[in-house]
């Protein structure tokens, strides 16, 4: 209602991405491997890559490669990016659009929802100087509604990239709609936190942290990935939530052997 979405002013940015010729890079085999990994039928698991190594370079091949596999009567399917800050949220779209448009070869839409205030003026600098493109300041309170329904009635996929401290902003939007999820995937999963609220819920209903709302989110899912670099543990250990107590390894490579192939360093 008009009250519930006035709630949620300025908490949702539409993407559209600039002319980019750049050219996607050539996979190598393990990276082929996590994505065949993430690709996968399985419900939902962890993908573990050290930083630097092309963590989203895989789920961007990953995400196309799942918009090829769609029946050719019906392109629209919704992907989802939980990544923990809106600087990195820019950047991430950035590489996914890149790669889904060169290996997809077809019209997506684009989404990046944060819980960033109006008044934020260093938030606002940062979208106005950003190199991924005309990311509006402020924005009506439907426009994530707006861009779901404008891609289910265009049969255009849709691609959202959210901060973890948004997954509030995107549980209602998909509530409202009662669409799913073809992958939903956590970057830096380990940031996933029993004991961190994730900001003000719908009105009449309790806070929850952003794990809890992971949980609701997994439910709307087809496929949900857990990527990390580091050891998976929460960072709210007190809490002793563990990703490998909850999920299957789905894929894995060491330091060590990344460090060999040389796509890190010491």
């Amino acid at each position: 209602d008009e009250k519930f979405w006035n709630f949620y002013k300025n908490r949702v940015q539409t993407y559209q991405r600039p002319a980019n010729n750049v050219d996607v890079p050539t996979l190598d085999t393990w990276q082929n491997e996590a994505t065949a990994a993430t690709t996968s039928p399985e419900k939902s698991g962890t993908i573990k890559i050290g930083t630097g190594a092309g963590k989203t370079l895989i789920f961007s091949f990953a995400i196309a490669d799942l918009l090829g596999f769609a029946p050719k009567k019906k392109q629209f399917q919704i992907h989802v990016v939980v990544v923990p800050t809106l600087l990195l949220a820019r950047q991430t779209l950035g590489v996914i659009a890149l790669c889904v448009e060169k290996l997809y070869g077809k019209p997506c839409k684009y989404l990046v929802i944060n819980s960033a205030d109006e008044d934020n003026s260093e938030v606002e600098a940062m979208i106005a100087e950003s190199e991924c493109g005309d990311i509006p300041n402020t924005t009506s309170p439907d426009k994530g509604i707006a861009t779901i329904r404008g891609a289910r009635d265009k049969d255009r996929p849709l691609i959202v990239v959210c901060t973890y401290m948004s997954l509030h902003v995107l549980d209602a939007i998909l509530e409202e709609e009662d669409e799913y999820l073809e992958m939903l995937v956590f970057d830096e999963a380990h940031n996933l936190v029993k004991g961190r609220l994730c900001g003000k819920p719908r009105i009449g209903q309790k806070e929850l942290s952003d794990l809890e709302y992971a949980g609701r989110l997994e439910k709307r899912a087809m496929r949900v990935r857990y990527f990390t670099a580091t050891p998976p543990k929460s960072f709210d250990n007190r809490k002793g939530f563990h990703l490998d107590d909850k999920y299957k390894t789905l894929y894995a490579i060491t330091d060590g052997e990344l460090i060999l192939r040389g796509f890190i360093t010491l």
